[in-house]
């Protein structure tokens, strides 16, 4: 009983308050309301309440985040950094796209030994502007050395990321093939496009 008292007698205090400007614009002085009206259990917040108001993560909302609130409204607080949105997850190469991947490489090889089925398509990053971005080349030689898809990496800063991606990435479309970095310098890729296939790739990587 005390505790609600506590609330109430918070929520009263709060609604005699002038309206801050916070300065970060994020909160307002109704976030703790809603905040104090869920923990008096008043209300219920929504999912994309308990997003906005569970700064520590831990599906627990109490007076403190309202306390925390009035704090970046006023201004002696700064907002939490949003969490970053991540891309969606990719879809995979349809196994029709893949094969044409392939038969389109082996024809491209200049050894009429080489068929699609010599061809391994190590990792795909996406679709953009119609073109495929893969890491391709040819399975291992008769020796058991592997035929090398990466040599080296390009590094360059995107939008203030830096970004490096190993020159082996490939672009495809109407069965023609393109380096990723020339097909950025050519702006066949956007930047936006380029900073996508930087986190699949790494995502890749990370998966391998």
């Amino acid at each position: 009983m005390k505790k609600k008292f506590s609330i109430f007698l918070a929520i009263a205090i709060i609604f005699s308050l002038p309206v801050f400007a916070s300065a970060s614009d994020t909160f307002t002085t109704e976030d703790a309301l809603i905040i104090l009206r869920a923990v008096a259990g008043l209300t219920e917040l929504n999912e994309a309440q308990m997003a906005k108001y569970d700064f520590n993560n831990d599906s627990n909302i109490t007076t403190a985040n309202a306390l925390f609130v009035l704090q970046v409204v006023a201004g002696i607080k700064e907002a939490p950094e949003p969490e970053p949105e991540l891309p969606p997850p990719l879809e995979p190469l349809s196994p029709q796209a893949e094969q044409t991947i392939r038969e389109n490489y082996a024809r491209g090889y200049n050894r009429p030994e080489i068929i699609a089925s010599d061809v391994r398509i190590g990792g795909y990053f996406g679709t953009y502007n119609g073109y495929e971005v893969v890491t391709i080349g040819v399975k291992p030689r008769e020796d058991g050395e592997p035929t090398p898809i990466v040599s080296y990496f390009w590094s360059r800063e995107i939008k203030g990321i830096r970004i490096e991606l190993p020159s082996g990435i490939q672009t495809h479309k109407n069965s023609s093939f393109i380096d990723l970095w020339s097909a950025h310098n050519q702006r066949l890729i956007s930047d936006d496009d380029l900073l996508l296939v930087n986190y699949y790739y790494n995502l890749w990587v990370e998966n391998l």
